[in-house]
């Protein structure tokens, strides 16, 4: 596998602190007047808001509404994820990745040919934790009904200007086949969130940094990363083709 691969995911790490959050049931624009869809039925088109109702010339209601996730479909997998995520994507004729990013996750999938599935593992991993980053041990997920082991690494993240909203990625990497034999690398990364974002109400450790007094959160909360509930709602949709 290239060496330039781990580097690529890696820069993506950047954007995580200008993803939008995840998307829920909300209206579709909650500042502002819903989406509309165009329904056709037959040979008469209506114009329906986001979860409203609209009447045909015949009497008949019809309603809609517009889903709070996409789906991303590739050659061997899909998954849903938030529809107001960042999406991105590049397929070439051996090898592709796609990313889908939010408020502090995000899913890497790229497809590497026929690379040994551990040793795609191994070598992503070690080109995030080269130079700051560090290795957590393995790790496992069900993803489409397939159980698959692999290993986990934290890669901080560098903010310019002071503190941002997260101090580092906890990554989840796999790899497996598909049918036709081609490797499947998969980065599911989750945020910790920075000391003073962190969750209140728990126990705090007072340090002297340069002369001030900084509370250190040490209680629950403050080393879980974000995100666990869309990772788990992402792994549940997850189907392979």
């Amino acid at each position: 596998m290239n060496a330039a691969h781990p580097a690529l995911f890696a820069a993506l790490l950047a954007l995580a602190a200008v993803a939008p959050e995840g998307a829920s049931d909300r209206p579709s624009a909650p500042a502002g007047p819903p989406l509309e869809v165009s329904v056709r039925i037959g040979d008469e088109t209506v114009t329906v808001p986001d979860g409203g109702t609209a009447r045909l010339a015949g009497g008949a209601v019809v309603g809609a509404r517009v889903l709070a996730h996409r789906t991303l479909r590739c050659d061997a997998l899909e998954f849903e994820y938030p529809r107001d995520w960042l999406y991105s994507a590049a397929e070439g004729r051996d090898a592709g990745w796609w990313s889908v990013l939010g408020d502090g996750v995000q899913v890497h999938v790229k497809r590497l040919g026929g690379v040994d599935p551990a040793d795609a593992v191994e070598e992503f991993v070690r080109g995030l934790t080269a130079n700051a980053g560090s290795r957590r041990g393995p790790t496992e997920r069900v993803l489409g009904g397939r159980r698959l082991t692999g290993e986990t690494a934290r890669t901080p993240i560098v903010s310019i200007g002071g503190p941002g909203a997260y101090r580092a990625m906890e990554h989840e990497v796999f790899a497996t086949r598909d049918a036709d034999g081609a490797t499947w690398l998969i980065d599911i990364e989750r945020a910790l969130p920075s000391a003073p974002l962190a969750l209140s109400g728990q126990d705090t450790l007072e340090i002297v940094i340069e002369g001030r007094v900084v509370e250190v959160p040490t209680g629950p909360g403050f080393d879980e990363p974000v995100g666990a509930d869309v990772v788990e709602a992402i792994a549940r949709s997850w189907r392979w083709r």
